[in-house]
């Protein structure tokens, strides 16, 4: 295992961190322009999730899941109302 490079994250742990924290910003602020519930909790996930998350892989793997899940939900929410 490689050493804490800053804040207890590995380099690449620090990476990954940063892009989902600009990945979530990004989805809290477009959430809450559209009114998109989803996207906005999603967002303010992944701003916060680092916080907790105990290794990389965690945060990576989180990071992908909570990125995917609102696009999830709305094909869901979309098909739903055509029917």
């Amino acid at each position: 295992m490689s050493e804490p490079f800053l804040f207890g994250l590995t380099k690449i742990g620090f990476v990954a961190s940063l892009f989902f924290s600009v990945v979530g910003f990004k989805y809290f602020k477009s959430g809450r322009q559209v009114g998109d519930a989803p996207k906005w909790v999603s967002g303010i996930l992944l701003l916060c999730y680092q916080m907790v998350s105990p290794s990389t892989i965690y945060l990576v793997c989180g990071g992908i899941i909570l990125s995917v899940v609102p696009n999830v939900v709305n094909k869901i929410i979309k098909k739903r109302k055509v029917q």
